[in-house]
């Protein structure tokens, strides 16, 4: 993005809904313009607004790409000229009921030197509650609820503390890989990239939901055009999210079956003339109706239309009440229920919502913006809102680290990964060291260098670690001691038949090596073919005498030769038998 001021940045929010494409162009307001706003947050001042009917989605899923991305095109292109500035990055919403949230667990051993926590084994245990994903969906979410050092559970940010075992409880949210990447091939082929994707109903909480209703425990229900979205938060952080594959449409839709009428003009009767409840539309009033076979208009009671809008309504607010008690949200939302999206704009919608969950209810609308504010001050525009606000919050997280998203070479993409006090740092690159060859025994001046240079490597490999992420010293007694593995029993010196002489013995002062005559070399390390010679030429030692003594008998027990038969036989003095040469060519042995 190359907008005409490079100071404060520009973000740019995409809501990629049912009914409609909204792009919105925001920046952080100036301090001298922002005011204090109940969000908590600073005021997010809106420069650019793009606002295109839908075309190729339903129930938030692309079902016609070339539509699509013309109409993504086309609202970015008008909130660029709107706000002067050329557009490349998006923050974009996704929804559906392809979502799946789930709270998973990681777990890893503390790397760190002196077992005190770093942002590194944060990042370990974020990655490894991600291993049980299954390869064919994308990780959109995953947001840490809580850490565990040692069985010592409830932390909010472990760094810094000092343990063995480091836990986190963390809630993910997965999308349908092939869809989510029909969205990205959208975006792409309308010429502006996927910076992140955010789950609408988070966004949505972000831009009406203050932090003290965040902490105390919030329930906010964003009511689309082709979905409902809902959002748990507890304790300042999401614990529950989830889509329901019904939405506004679907109102429509059932008014357009039931009155016999086109769907464009069913959804003019809603806006125009509908109500959530019956009890809000007076008796008597009378609507005129434009049948499907374009025949002259007819009369009904207005009351009809609040019958037919009620029912799917309610049975709307009854499916969302009992995906969040399956969430296991009771009594966790004492904060009450906040409504969102074009769907919640129907009067008597508060008071339904009231009636079923038995929850205080109020109508969201997004707070703490200027510029052009009237243009978005309303629930339909609350999922576009907050996702500007999670732009922001990357690009400061980003501005105060040096990375804000898992870079971890074995883990995956995190589409969404939201800004925490324990967000994602860069992992420490493995390091090598070459080990260097050095003789059997160091002498002197050898020994004492050989001893310092991984010393000095170790200190200059600490220099380029950046400063939050230097390791304490190494403690003198580890707190866990490593097994050591048993050592191998020294070689056994076979006896040799050359006269050599033996090496005299080099003393040993005090464990320090003593200087030793140059003249003097190591011995050689056998190789396994000479052992096995070595063998057998100790065997054959054994065996000499009794293969002597038995050498007679062995000839005795043949037939007795003739005596000149004896006489050729017999070898010279000097030769020895052939039987014995074969003998001892065979097993390799030379009596000389």
């Amino acid at each position: 993005m190359s907008p005409s001021f490079s100071s404060p940045p520009v973000v740019v929010g995409l809501d990629i809904g049912t009914t409609k494409i909204c792009a919105l162009v925001a920046s952080e307001a100036d301090e001298s313009s922002s005011s204090d706003n109940v969000t908590g947050e600073p005021t997010l001042q809106i420069l650019g607004v793009g606002i295109v009917p839908s075309q190729g989605v339903r129930r938030g899923v692309v079902v016609d790409v070339p539509d699509t991305e013309a109409a993504i095109k086309e609202a970015v292109a008008r909130a660029a000229h709107m706000a002067g500035v050329e557009i490349e990055g998006v923050v974009a919403g996704v929804t559906g009921d392809h979502i799946i949230s789930q709270n998973q667990t990681g777990s890893v051993t503390v790397a760190s030197r002196g077992n005190q926590v770093s942002a590194f084994d944060v990042d370990r245990a974020l990655s490894a509650a991600l291993l049980e994903i299954a390869r064919d969906r994308e990780i959109i979410h995953s947001v840490p609820l809580s850490f565990a050092v040692d069985e010592q559970r409830g932390i909010k940010t472990p760094l810094g503390m000092v343990g063995t075992r480091l836990e986190v409880d963390a809630h993910v949210v997965t999308g349908q890989g092939s869809i989510l990447r029909n969205t990205l091939s959208c975006l792409s082929g309308a010429g502006v990239r996927a910076d992140a994707l955010v789950l609408e109903p988070l966004a949505s909480a972000e831009a009406i939901t203050t932090r003290a209703e965040r902490e105390m425990g919030v329930l906010v229900l964003d009511i689309g055009g082709g979905t409902t979205d809902i959002a748990a938060y507890f304790s300042g952080s999401v614990i529950y999210s989830a889509a329901l594959p019904v939405g506004g449409n679907h109102v429509t839709r059932d008014l357009s079956i039931g009155l016999s009428t086109p769907f464009e003009f069913a959804e003019k009767l809603k806006v125009g003339s509908g109500a959530a409840t019956r009890d809000m539309i007076p008796h008597g009033e009378a609507l005129e109706v434009l049948p499907a076979g374009g025949a002259s208009k007819l009369r009904i009671p207005r009351a009809l239309l609040g019958e037919i809008i009620e029912a799917r309504m309610r049975e709307l607010f009854e499916l969302s009440l009992s995906m969040a008690m399956s969430g296991g949200l009771q009594g966790m939302v004492p904060a009450g229920l906040v409504l969102s999206g074009g769907g919640a704009l129907l009067p008597g919608s508060v008071e339904l919502a009231g009636q079923i969950f038995g929850l205080p209810v109020r109508l969201g609308v997004p707070e703490g913006i200027s510029g052009w504010s009237e243009s978005v001050s309303s629930p339909q525009f609350s999922t576009a809102v907050g996702l500007c606000r999670f732009a922001l919050a990357q690009k400061r997280v980003a501005r105060q680290r040096a990375a804000a998203t898992i870079a971890l070479p074995q883990t995956r993409r995190v589409w969404g990964q939201l800004a925490t006090n324990v967000s994602m740092a860069r992992p420490l690159a493995p390091q090598i060291i070459t080990p260097t060859p050095t003789n059997p025994v160091n002498t002197g001046a050898n020994a004492t260098a050989a001893t310092q240079q991984p010393q000095a490597q170790r200190s200059a490999a600490r220099e380029e670690f950046p400063a939050q992420l230097k390791f304490s010293p190494v403690p003198e007694k580890p707190s866990v001691a490593a097994p050591k593995a048993p050592a191998s029993p020294p070689l056994k010196e076979e006896p040799t038949t050359n006269n050599a002489p033996t090496p005299p013995a080099v003393p040993v002062n005090n464990g320090q090596r003593s200087e030793v005559p140059a003249e003097i070399k190591a011995p050689e390390v056998p190789t396994a073919r000479e052992d096995a010679l070595t063998a057998q030429r100790a065997r054959l030692r054994e065996l000499m005498p009794r293969i002597d003594a038995t050498r007679g008998d062995v000839s005795r027990a043949k037939e007795e030769p003739s005596p000149q038969e004896v006489q050729d036989q017999q070898p010279p003095s000097e030769e020895k038998p052939t039987l014995w040469n074969r003998f001892l060519k065979f097993v390799g042995f030379d009596e000389e």
